[in-house]
């Protein structure tokens, strides 16, 4: 099928009998003269006329010919491939340039971004289009990135286009194409309508389209013209798919890397702390996915925070997995004692120590075997020295071996304990009536006077049967033979909540919320003198499990991972004073200030992959650093790192032959070469018949 991209040539086509109307209009007749006889020479011209005549008369189509191929060759004739129509082609064309923003094409050829590649395969395009023709350009990755609107030209399309930039999500096309179609089909009826698809046309591309096609989206039209891109080389890629925490309660990650293509490739897996390569692993990855655990090197830090990396390749963007693993800290416990030898050998503080301090003396669960030393980190103090240690550093307060408790005492461990601190009670020997009276609203019961039980024992009532080494049973250990030669009597409170008895059944431990605090009051000593319990495995589960409580301390590593995207939640329990407001750097450097409302913050500008600081403002922050961190990675859920060329259901453009690829599939292919050719095939043809040729 024929058509013209400058139809208004064709009002030239009559120049093409200007031959013949200069032929009449030159025409002559010969004059006549008298002559004598002609009869000889009539027969010779009789002879010869015949052949001039056809020769002028050749001459004359040739010359018209040549015009006509000259004014059709203006006109820009173009032959339609088969099944394309040349309807509306002189009204314009409504072109929609979208341009894939999602990480996959950061994939580098030949040294450069592919999104690069294709800003400026777009730019060349706007140079093709023709005054008649209206633009509109847009990104896309999940769904469209903006409103679609037609430009007010080429060059202000151009300056759009240049300014996008590629993003950090996955790839939704058909959310895309069906904003399209929409925003196509509003246009006029008899226009042509394209789409001009900037992407790298991988088989992540078509992951998003219904199973029946792009016959499936919702607004399809087929009159609308579907174009891609075809790239020249094709990709491999490996990269990382995901990482999490291997288990809980370990420092190690299971890292899930993934392979595209057939051939085995050989990269390596390093893992940076702190900006500092503290690992690396050789790794053959086959397609497919490969899994690997990487251990985390042991630390005191309360953050482990960096990233793991392998080899750069075609896309670097995968090769990297950031992430930030909270480790709650250890707690401080203070031992706060009123005589000079309380700790002694065989007294309760000196056990209390030996357990915290000493190797070997820790209680595991769930093997029966004594791993190493508690969490708690253990200083000592004497009461008289309170008013010159600041609290708010201890998580616990052990309170023992004194005969009363002074205002001046009591009323900086109510401020510690309201706050969300620990409280631990050991009523020993030298406690006089009445010396708790200073505390009395915050105790778990009253104490009732000291006595000697008469049956040894002890038995766990509602007390938990965990701590941060792990769940237990209170039945595995041998209560039975626990031993007290004096104790206190205690009448529980109505809100407290009864841990342990004694054998004949009277409460020895309770505990009570008191603000956001705990207390625990032990109704006993645990000097050697009064019981043997420091001596038995059971002190060291029972410890464990009271500081845990008291200190809200589980040994837990919190995995603060999330996807671009998604907004990050920092909630602060009560056991935590809550900042008055966080302020987060993003990688880039962009900053933005938070109020913490209803002891939670929540920040949504997850922009891009990295580490995010959060500095926390305004007011004392328990057992938190004034620094904190959380990783933001790209969605990898799908098979977006997968760069192997799809077959795809539209025309591909070649960058290199961009003019005449679009040219061929929107309008088909120029004639107007062909036409000057057999313009100048005329001419050549009249030179030949004009010329005098002479027989030698």
């Amino acid at each position: 099928m024929l058509s013209f991209l400058s139809p208004g040539a064709l009002w030239a086509l009559p120049l093409a009998g200007l031959p013949v109307l200069l032929h009449l209009l030159f025409i002559r007749r010969a004059p006549r003269r008298s002559f004598s006889d002609l009869t000889l020479l009539r027969e010779a011209h009789a002879r010869a006329l015949s052949a001039g005549r056809l020769r002028q008369w050749l001459l004359l189509l040739l010359r018209c010919l040549a015009l006509l191929a000259l004014v059709a060759a203006a006109a820009r004739p173009v032959l339609h491939p088969r099944g394309a129509s040349a309807a509306g082609a002189e009204e314009g064309l409504d072109v929609l340039i979208l341009l894939d923003s999602s990480w996959s094409m950061r994939a580098e050829e030949a040294g450069r971004p592919r999104f690069e590649r294709a800003v400026s395969v777009g730019l060349s395009f706007l140079r093709l289009l023709r005054p008649a023709d209206r633009v509109a350009v847009a990104s896309f990755s999940q769904g469209l990135d903006g409103e679609l609107a037609f430009s007010p030209d080429a060059r202000f399309a151009g300056e759009a286009l240049a300014r996008l930039r590629p993003g950090w999500k996955s790839t939704a096309l058909a959310p895309a194409l069906e904003s399209a179609y929409a925003f196509l089909g509003r246009g006029e009826a008899h226009r042509r309508r394209a789409v001009l698809l900037l992407s790298d046309d991988s088989r992540h591309l078509l992951a998003s389209l219904p199973s029946s096609g792009l016959r499936g989206i919702p607004g399809y039209d087929s009159r609308t013209l579907l174009l891609g891109l075809r790239w020249s080389q094709e990709l491999s890629n490996a990269g990382i798919k995901e990482a999490a925490p291997a288990s809980a309660g370990r420092s190690s990650v299971l890292v899930r890397s993934e392979s595209f293509g057939k051939a085995p490739v050989s990269t390596s897996l390093d893992l940076w702390l702190r900006g500092r390569r503290v690992e690396q692993r050789a790794l053959s990855l086959s397609e497919g996915a490969s899994l690997s655990e990487i251990q985390l090197p042991s630390s005191n830090e309360t953050e482990l925070f960096g990233r793991l990396e392998l080899r750069p390749d075609a896309l670097p963007a995968d090769d990297s997995w950031h992430f930030v693993l909270k480790v709650q800290p250890s707690p401080r416990v203070l031992y706060l004692h009123g005589g000079p030898d309380s700790l002694a050998a065989g007294r309760g503080g000196y056990f209390l120590r030996k357990l915290l301090s000493e190797e070997g003396r820790g209680f595991d669960a769930a093997s029966g075997a004594e791993p190493g030393r508690m969490a708690y980190r253990l200083d000592a103090a004497d009461m008289g020295r309170l008013s010159r240690l600041r609290l708010e550093d201890y998580s616990v307060v052990v309170l023992d071996d004194f005969q009363s408790v002074p205002p001046e005492v009591a009323e900086p461990l109510k401020r510690h304990v309201l706050r969300g601190g620990g409280l631990w009670i050991w009523a020993g020997d030298r406690l006089e009536e009445g010396g708790l009276e200073s505390l009395a609203d915050l105790l778990p019961g009253r104490l009732t006077g000291a006595y000697a039980p008469a049956s040894g024992g002890l038995r766990a009532d509602q007390a938990p049967a965990s701590g941060p080494r792990g769940a237990f049973h209170w039945e595995d250990f041998d209560l039975a033979n626990i031993a007290f030669g004096r104790r206190w009597g205690l009448e529980p409170s109505a809100e407290a909540r009864v841990w342990l008895r004694d054998g004949g059944g009277a409460p020895l431990l309770a505990q009570k919320d008191f603000g956001r605090g705990r207390v625990l009051l032990w109704a006993a000593s645990f000097d050697l003198a009064r019981t043997n319990i420091a001596l038995k495995p059971v002190f060291s589960a029972l410890a464990d499990t009271a500081l845990s409580h008291l200190s809200a301390f589980t040994g837990e590593r919190l995995w603060r991972c999330v996807r671009v995207g998604e907004p990050f939640e920092r909630v602060w329990d009560g056991a935590q004073t809550a900042p008055a407001r966080v302020e987060v750097e993003s990688p880039d450097g962009r900053r933005t200030a938070l109020v913490v409302r209803d002891r939670r913050v929540l920040y949504t500008q997850t922009r891009e992959p990295g580490i995010y600081r959060m500095n926390l403002l305004g007011g004392s922050v328990q057992d938190e650093s004034i620094e904190e961190r959380f990783a933001v990675n790209a969605d990898r859920s799908g098979d977006e790192g997968d760069l192997r060329p799809a077959s795809v259901p539209w025309p591909q453009l070649r960058p290199e032959a961009l003019r005449e690829d679009f040219l061929l599939a929107v309008y088909g292919r120029e004639a107007r070469t062909l036409v000057l050719g057999l313009a100048l095939l005329f001419l050549a043809l009249e030179a030949v018949l004009i010329y005098p040729w002479r027989r030698t």
